[in-house]
């Protein structure tokens, strides 16, 4: 039965996508390509040795973008995760993204993302899949008011659509500092919801404190230095604590 959902659940997001991108292929645009090479250190991370502290992380992604029509996008993507304290690679994910704009304001956007992490010490091996169904409202985007904001409400679910299950709302403030710098403030609240259909929503996981400042260098080429402060509250086994992130990224565009 598990696998029946499973095989439903996997056809019924390609017929979503195919259906997504079904008005779009008229007028296909070119590809585009983003590089990205990210350095991140975690305050309390699982280690590998089974212990919680910190650990840092070299992140290497190369995504390809095409405008599939004036109101729809797609996105492919391969994200390797390295642990530089181990010298092993954590995790590699890949995904693909349709996303389409519904007015000015409105956008949705259908994902899904496999995740393969390779046994390192302690930890054992394992992979998951992940679908997440997205409606973003932008509050002034044409507007000459500034700063521009953002609300984005997220639904993400295991690929048999009974476990993992969260709901997000995130807040996020964007706006230019100077000519080249620009910054990006948001936080987001994350629900997990019950699996027994008795409470809707069963505990709230999450509070998450990002804060992002990028300095453009050209056309095609961002340096960003992040935070980002995970508030933890989720009551189980596998809850390490509050964690801390700061990283330095790399980003390069061809087109």
């Amino acid at each position: 039965m598990k696998t029946m959902k499973l095989m439903f659940a996997a056809a019924a997001m390609c017929a979503g996508l195919v259906l997504a991108a079904l008005p779009a292929m008229a007028q296909p645009g070119p590809v585009a390509l983003t590089f990205m090479e990210r350095v991140e250190a975690q305050t309390d991370a699982s280690s590998s040795t089974g212990n919680v502290s910190g650990e840092t992380f070299l992140y290497s992604m190369v995504s390809a973008f095409r405008k599939l029509d004036k109101d729809v996008t797609g996105n492919l993507y391969y994200l390797n995760k390295y642990s530089i304290d181990d010298g092993a690679n954590a995790s590699h994910i890949w995904g693909v993204n349709i996303a389409r704009t519904l007015t000015g304001k409105w956008k949705g956007d259908l994902s899904y993302s496999h995740s393969s992490n390779p046994r390192r010490n302690t930890l054992p091996s394992s992979d998951s899949d992940r679908f997440s169904f997205g409606l973003t409202f932008k509050v002034n985007p044409m507007e000459k008011v500034r700063p521009h904001y953002t609300l984005k409400t997220t639904y993400s679910t295991g690929t048999d659509f009974s476990q993992g299950r969260t709901l997000s709302q995130k807040i996020d403030v964007v706006d230019d500092i100077t000519g080249k710098w620009s910054y990006d403030i948001g936080y987001t609240f994350v629900w997990g919801l019950n699996d027994d259909g008795v409470n809707l929503f069963k505990e709230h996981y999450t509070n998450q404190y990002q804060a992002d400042f990028t300095f453009k260098i050209d056309k095609k080429q961002r340096v960003t230095l992040g935070y980002l402060y995970l508030d933890q509250l989720f009551h189980a086994a596998r809850n390490l604590g509050d964690n801390q992130l700061i990283r330095a990224s790399y980003f390069y565009s061809y087109y």
